[in-house]
């Protein structure tokens, strides 16, 4: 099923009159992230598309829908949705020169840029698809040239890299309608009148009639179908990571920042897989993922004495966990990195 709706004729540069973006002066906090697989996923996932760490004197807005809270209750601290509106006009205002960002070995955004740049995407993709495609593939090429338009707009990217910001792009589509559906409608199906109206924190951004068929479709029989075959495939998610929405790049990061390797080290998948599921006490989150964390430790140890031999292409984590499937390589993200890790690893 395919939900479309009018093209938005802008180039996602919001105005500072809508004053529901503006309650709120915070910096995002990188803990606050989702530690689920999906990153994200991927991205990444790319669903995962929602929190960041901003410097101090980068300003977002954000607002915490509280609609459907009843008053009486104690109300919790929510992380609402980011918007950049203040950050835009001043980089109008001031002329500021496009914001540079780094690329790593695999092509993956990283460097001090990397978390509002990650918020940003997730603004376009909200506001310039929302609900009104239920995939990215049906999305038009017209509304992909604006956000590419309107990222090039303000951040210096070389136009190679458009496929893989395009790949990211369609993940964050996925989390925010997931969102949307995990927070907004399935908490609610037993309140039609809730349901009816569109979430106050996404009015300005998501038309009416795009909300009440994609209300529609997530009670079809044809949703219901993907949704079962969903969790059967979640439910194998058995070793969660706990790297949060920055992902492989930003555990990277964090380990040269720790001198635990060098800037130019390729480490191995093994290694990055084992420091993705640790905390911050560098205990893993179940004894399941620290037996097989230990597992995947002891066959490395035993491929770099030599002692077991393996083929091209085999390494610690295809002994412990199996040979890769649906495009995605462990320790390291989606299928447009693996000849690229391949070629960096030799």
């Amino acid at each position: 099923m395919e939900i479309e709706g009018e093209a938005y004729d802008n180039e996602y540069n919001y105005s500072e009159d809508d004053e529901m973006y503006n309650n709120a002066d915070q910096s995002d906090n990188e803990e606050e992230m989702d530690n689920n697989t999906d990153d994200d996923s991927g991205e990444e996932d790319m669903e995962n598309i929602d929190a960041q760490v901003e410097n101090d004197a980068q300003v977002d807005t954000q607002v915490v829908d509280n609609e459907n809270v009843e008053a009486s209750a104690p109300q919790a601290n929510k992380r609402g949705m980011t918007r950049l509106v203040q950050w835009r006009a001043r980089f109008e205002k001031n002329g500021e020169e496009k914001w540079p960002l780094t690329f790593d070995a695999l092509g993956r955004v990283g460097g001090v840029h990397r978390p509002k740049f990650s918020s940003f995407m997730g603004d376009i993709v909200r506001a310039g698809v929302g609900l009104r495609y239920l995939e990215w593939r049906k999305v038009p090429i017209e509304d992909k040239n604006k956000m590419w338009a309107a990222i090039q707009k303000y951040f210096k990217i070389e136009d190679f890299r458009r496929r893989a910001i395009m790949v990211r792009l369609g993940g964050l589509l996925r989390s925010f309608r997931r969102n949307m559906l995990e927070k907004h409608i399935r908490p609610n199906l037993a309140k039609p009148t809730v349901l009816e109206k569109v979430p106050k924190m996404y009015r300005t951004i998501v038309k009416k009639e795009d909300w009440d068929r994609f209300v529609a479709y997530t009670r079809s029989e044809e949703f219901e179908a993907a949704s079962k075959i969903g969790k059967e495939v979640r439910a194998n998610y058995t070793y969660d990571h706990s790297m949060g929405r920055g992902g492989y790049v930003f555990l990277r990061e964090k380990l040269v920042q720790n001198k635990e390797i060098a800037a130019d080290d390729c480490p191995s998948r093994a290694f990055m897989w084992r420091k993705g599921r640790v905390n911050k006490e560098g205990e893993y989150k179940t004894p399941v993922v620290k037996g097989i964390a230990d597992d995947i430790a002891e066959n490395e140890t035993k491929i770099n004495a030599g002692s077991v031999t393996v083929e091209p292409g085999t390494d610690a984590l295809t002994l412990v966990l199996g040979k890769e499937r649906g495009g995605y390589l462990k320790g390291i993200g989606m299928r447009e990195l693996i000849s690229l890790w391949r070629l960096w690893s030799l």
